[in-house]
């Protein structure tokens, strides 16, 4: 997984995570749920407003809208980057 910011700027990848969870929609907008642990490459990067997407596929972005810490977990929650009309 890649993660950029709005220039278009290639932040970190992430090659580790606890788990990945995409909700696609066609009509819709989907979503997207990033578990990784602290202390694993790219964690502390996380923030709202960072454009994700796999280096496989790179026309399915999607769009950070929160990031949560609980305990010894991060995790990042958004939408595809469809969902920017949303704003």
């Amino acid at each position: 997984m890649q993660t950029m910011d709005f220039g278009f700027r290639l932040v970190r990848e992430i090659a580790q995570y606890v788990s990945l969870s995409m909700k696609r929609s066609f009509f819709g907008v989907g979503s997207f749920q990033l578990t990784l642990e602290k202390g694993m490459p790219g964690a502390d990067e996380l923030r709202p407003d960072m454009l994700l997407y796999l280096s496989e596929k790179p026309g399915e972005m999607y769009l950070t809208e929160k990031v949560s810490v609980n305990g010894n977990r991060v995790t990042a929650y958004g939408v595809q980057l469809k969902g920017i009309c949303k704003r």
